[in-house]
């Protein structure tokens, strides 16, 4: 199985790690709605964050080679603050990838949903405001 490492950028350019679950939902970006559509999903993966704070349940999922997943955030938090979205990438944890990607989210801005142009993004999920499912 294949670790995929996932980084929630906040609009505040904050970094933290996400978890699983099991509820359906929208898509990841990167294919649109009727592509997702005409594709059989396998898994659901539901992301959700531990209240208002910058942590998340887990920091990790596997998928199987050839297993297709939706990638789901529900942003269960209350506070206005927090605004999320979950960038999943392909290469390995560090600070110099963090760094990057969370840098190149704050460049890339509100009109690009804080994601950066970088080969290291596998897929991402479009911004959520509080009690927003995405």
């Amino acid at each position: 199985m294949r670790n995929l490492l996932l980084v929630f950028v906040m609009s505040i350019a904050l970094i933290g790690c996400g978890g699983s679950g099991d509820d359906t939902g929208s898509s990841a970006s990167g294919s649109s709605e009727s592509e997702t559509a005409s594709k059989t999903v396998d898994r659901t993966v539901t992301i959700t964050p531990e209240g208002n704070q910058m942590r998340y349940a887990e920091t990790e999922f596997s998928v199987a080679p050839g297993e297709t997943i939706r990638l789901v955030f529900d942003n269960t938090a209350t506070a206005p603050s927090m605004q999320h979205n979950v960038v999943v990438l392909n290469e390995p944890p560090s600070r110099d990838v963090f760094q990057r990607i969370g840098e190149g989210g704050m460049t890339a801005g509100s009109a690009n949903a804080y994601v950066p142009d970088d080969d290291a993004i596998l897929a991402y999920t479009p911004m959520s405001q509080p009690g927003e499912k995405v």
